[in-house]
């Protein structure tokens, strides 16, 4: 972008259009994380509820129940021994999580690893729909701002294709390029992809008719944005009662083993 301005003579509105379109980024990417901070925040929170009922509330009322000499029921013999693996085996626990965490950061960042991610992008419920405008919202936006600076659009397809950390996302922009190239329309070569929904393809079309194709691009982002962050809202929603009922359930199990060999007792 800055070597269109520096071609056209119109450096300073490249200047600013690029800062409007990385603060635009920004927010949007800061909008999505203040939507799942919570979720998370009470994820971390279970997991620490449910550690430390295991290793230190369980210990201590099912102790007298190993000295007593009757047959426990089997939710108390596996509340025993899981309470016991996370008092001595915490060294374990705490191996596992790095393990599991350099392996996974290991696997994201080898080209096994973007067939992960394109494999969570695209078959998850839910997620998968989030995920995938996430990467059309960063290509469009990316793309009208770089056709409104002067870029042609087989050059803008090129660099905004870099934003895309999908491999099949990049490999349909590919193919997108490759008919530009031989002289097809933009608007067909949209209608052959895999991945951009038909919204994408009529939007493109009318801005390839109307010439105002970095228009269309910008409404595109625009219209995925406000979609991206209601389907996120949703999830968080569904999210929170969810971990909750998990915990309920948990919390439940838990009191169920102490309470069965009391009953027996009595």
């Amino acid at each position: 972008m800055v070597r269109a301005g520096e071609e056209t003579g119109t450096l300073d509105k490249i200047l600013v259009r690029i800062s409007v379109f990385l603060e635009r980024r920004h927010k949007f990417r800061n909008r999505i994380r203040s939507i799942m901070s919570y979720p998370l925040f009470m994820l971390v929170i279970s997991i620490v509820v449910f550690i430390f009922l295991l290793s230190f509330v369980t210990p201590t009322i099912t102790r007298m129940f190993a000295q007593i000499n009757m047959t426990l029921p089997l939710p108390t013999l596996i509340l025993i021994k899981i309470s016991r693996f996370f008092k001595t085996g915490w060294i374990y626990i705490i191996a596992g999580i790095f393990l599991i965490y350099a392996g996974g950061k290991k696997l994201l960042a080898s080209g096994r690893g973007e067939e992960v991610k394109d494999f969570i992008r695209f078959r998850i419920p839910v997620l998968n729909n989030i995920l995938l405008k996430k990467e059309i919202i960063l290509f469009s936006t990316t793309t009208a701002t770089l056709i409104d600076g002067g870029v042609d659009i087989i050059e803008s397809f090129q660099i905004a294709r870099q934003v895309l950390s999908s491999r099949l996302l990049r490999k349909d922009i590919d193919d997108i390029i490759e008919s530009l190239s031989k002289g097809g329309s933009l608007s067909a070569s949209f209608r052959n992809s895999k991945y951009f929904p038909s919204l994408v393809t009529q939007l493109v079309s009318a801005g390839e008719r109307s010439s105002s194709l970095a228009e269309m691009f910008n409404r595109i982002g625009e219209i995925y944005e406000e979609e991206v962050s209601q389907s996120s809202v949703r999830l968080a929603n569904f999210i929170e009662p969810m971990m909750i009922l998990f915990m309920g359930i948990v919390v439940g199990i838990i009191v169920l083993a102490i309470l069965l060999p009391i009953f027996q007792i009595s």
